[in-house]
């Protein structure tokens, strides 16, 4: 039988991936319309893509990747493309790597879950690293 590819991940690896980390970005992850607020930080390579993102953003504030969530940058939605609503024009998250929207510290983008409650999170780069 065919092996079917992993639902999340790259879907090719680029020759010398892996060998050296390159550059981490610092997220602050705040919930918004919470009192007191909710936020995590959490320190990811920027050669994730942004479903990578989303899983971890999931893992870190406790959800449980139960509902459609899309990712908002500079008026455009990044996330699962859905066929039968393509009017919208999403962006496949797969493609999309941090490293690609060229984040510096104090650019943000807006993820938003579950579109019923509408949980809205905004994403702060606090701090760009070089990893040793």
């Amino acid at each position: 039988g065919s092996r079917m590819p992993p639902k999340h991940g790259p879907r090719h690896t680029a020759p010398g991936a892996g060998r050296e980390t390159g550059v981490l970005l610092e997220f602050k992850i705040t919930l918004t319309g919470t009192r007191p607020p909710i936020w995590r930080r959490v320190q990811v390579p920027e050669r994730l893509s942004l479903s990578e993102l989303h899983d971890v953003i999931q893992a870190v504030m406790g959800w449980t990747d139960s509902h459609l969530q899309e990712f908002q940058w500079h008026g455009k939605r990044i996330g699962v493309p859905d066929p039968e609503l393509d009017w919208e024009q999403v962006i496949d998250e797969d493609m999309v790597t941090l490293k690609k929207l060229g984040l510096s510290v104090k650019a943000w983008l807006n993820y938003l879950y579950d579109f019923g409650d509408g949980w809205a999170h905004v994403l702060t780069v606090e701090q760009v690293l070089a990893a040793g």
